[in-house]
């Protein structure tokens, strides 16, 4: 089975050869930074060009580091989405554009990471976090592959293709309303 990113990766390859010219992609200098708002009083707002995210709770701004890896395209601006809000936690994804691999590779492609923050401390701590997508690492999320189940406060993941050290490819993730996996 071809995956859907894959795919997109070909296809962007084959047009860009068929055409003879590059891919264009929108600059990262000219996307808006995203404020994600997760609760009345608490949001998130990641900067142009930068792993540090400001969260605003009630007044206070804190910093979190939402920490990339060399497959994510230098500089690119987070694009936040909520997965669930908790009493004192947050789940979200962030995602990014891929680096340009060889040939034109993944210069369409997408990094996802899943976090898990707390607010329960000083400071907001990401308590957990994986590689969701990923063009360049060849990581792929089954459609529907994040769902929140609160009956029981329990995440689950389900990939196509495992990010690398990844024995399964399903997650089962118990949380408490702090955001600790228990």
């Amino acid at each position: 089975m071809v995956s859907a990113m894959r795919t997109i990766c070909w296809v962007n390859r084959f047009v860009a050869v068929v055409l003879g010219v590059a891919t264009l992609t929108v600059p990262t200098a000219l996307r808006a930074q995203q404020r994600l708002a997760i609760a009345p009083g608490r949001s998130l707002r990641c900067p142009s060009r930068s792993e540090h995210c400001v969260l605003r709770d009630k007044g206070r701004l804190r910093v979190v580091t939402l920490a990339r890896d060399a497959a994510v395209l230098p500089h690119d601006t987070a694009t936040l989405k909520l997965v669930v809000a908790l009493p004192a936690a947050a789940i979200l994804i962030d995602s990014y554009s891929s680096a340009p691999g060889g040939a034109m590779e993944c210069q369409a492609g997408t990094e996802s990471f899943l976090r898990v923050l707390s607010f329960a401390r000083t400071g907001p701590v990401v308590t957990y976090s994986v590689k969701l997508e990923s063009c360049v690492q060849n990581v792929e999320l089954a459609l529907d592959g994040v769902k929140w189940d609160a009956s029981v406060h329990q995440l689950g993941i389900h990939w196509l293709a495992t990010p690398a050290g990844q024995k399964s490819p399903d997650v089962t993730l118990t949380l408490d309303d702090a955001g600790h996996v228990r």
